[in-house]
C-alpha cells in the first residue's frame, strides 16, 4: 500500500483485504507495513524498528488488522 506524495494517511480503520489460494487454502495473513520516507517498520507501537517485523491479521479469506 502507498500513498501519494504529499499525502497522510491516519491509520484508521486499520488494513483490510482479502487472499485466495486455490490448492490449500489461507491459514493465515501476516503483513509488514514500512514509511518509506524514514525507513523504519511499524513495530505495534510506532514506526520504530529498523528491521522488517511481521504481524499478523485478524481473519484469513477477508482480514484485517487494526493496529496501526
Amino acid at each position: 500500500m502507498a500513498t501519494p506524495a504529499g499525502a497522510q494517511w491516519n491509520g484508521s480503520p486499520g488494513v483490510l483485504g482479502s487472499s485466495t489460494d486455490a490448492h490449500t487454502g489461507v491459514a493465515k495473513v501476516e503483513l509488514s507495513v514500512r514509511d518509506q520516507t524514514a525507513n523504519r517498520w511499524w513495530d505495534g507501537a510506532g514506526f520504530g524498528s529498523t528491521s522488517q517485523v511481521w504481524h499478523l491479521a485478524t481473519g484469513a479469506s477477508s482480514w484485517t488488522y487494526a493496529d496501526l
